[in-house]
């Protein structure tokens, strides 16, 4: 996968290695845990109330199947709690979880992670945005040449843009143009509390 590519993808495979013996066998954290107990609960009471009126109607049998589909037991608020509590526990950044491909254990009675690898850094010779994440983390730290980079895989079209703009006014209610901001600040978008 890796072998041909410049240095940098086999330094950073290099540098998450390790992560996957750390987290193998790791307990779920509390709030993760409770997160996804009420999920598998909401999940099982749809389902009893299905089964209890299939011979009557299907009106519940349709719910807990939109919901079965609509609402996985593992979705991003689950995986973004369980990256905040394992990286405050085990002082992993949020770039290495989302280079690792993670299993979470569906048995509540063993409640446990699961890794099962890397993610592929490459796709059709182009940088994925894990990697692009993780190196622009930690490059100079880890003395990483990000110049040998492939060009990433998700980028920012100019066309975009003032999609993009639309997007941050009706969240914020602030005009602004997104282009000049990443131009203008390696910090990011300032906060204002309303």
């Amino acid at each position: 996968m890796i072998d041909d590519a410049p240095q940098i993808y086999k330094d950073m495979c290099d540098y998450l290695t390790p992560y996957v013996d750390k987290l193998d066998g790791v307990p779920i954290p509390f709030k993760t845990l409770e997160y996804l107990n009420t999920r598998r609960d909401a999940l099982s009471n749809a389902f009893c109330r299905a089964e209890d009126t299939a011979g009557q109607h299907l009106t519940w049998l349709q719910y807990h199947y939109l919901m079965s589909r609509e609402s996985s037991l593992v979705d991003m608020v689950a995986w973004e709690t369980l990256y905040k509590e394992l990286g405050d526990d085990l002082d992993i950044p949020v770039e290495v979880f989302e280079c690792l491909e993670i299993s979470l254990s569906a048995d509540p009675m063993k409640p446990i992670i699961t890794p099962l690898g890397l993610k592929a850094p490459l796709h059709d010779n182009k940088t994925t945005p894990t990697y692009v994440a993780l190196a622009l983390k930690f490059a100079e730290e880890k003395d990483w040449d990000i110049t040998e980079m492939y060009p990433p895989i998700l980028g920012l079209e100019m066309e975009d843009v003032n999609i993009i703009n639309d997007y941050l006014y009706n969240m914020t209610g602030m005009e602004m143009n997104v282009l000049n901001e990443l131009m203008s600040s390696t910090k990011g978008l300032e906060v204002w509390l309303a």
